[in-house]
């Protein structure tokens, strides 16, 4: 296993920083994950040149960020609601 992986830069603190809604922290952990989350967000088409590509779904990424950040919110304050 090398000595990077994708939680580079992920601790306590930023999580911390980032329940309290640093708008920093919540950008880090966004850039963090980013690569993972590309990876679901991700889907096959065809080309005009009659090949697959892969692109990514931006609709559906933002998407996803809108619903992710108020849950991770919501769960780390022991499931109060976010308004």
């Amino acid at each position: 296993m090398g000595d990077k992986t994708y939680t580079d830069g992920l601790n306590y603190d930023l999580v911390k920083r980032a329940v309290h809604g640093e708008k920093d922290a919540l950008k880090e952990i966004l850039r963090i994950y980013e690569p993972f989350h590309n990876a679901l967000v991700t889907r096959e088409v065809l080309g005009p040149d009659g090949k697959i590509h892969k692109e990514i779904d931006e609709d559906l990424h933002k998407n996803q960020i809108c619903i992710m950040f108020p849950l991770i919110l919501q769960e780390s304050r022991g499931g109060k609601a976010i308004h």
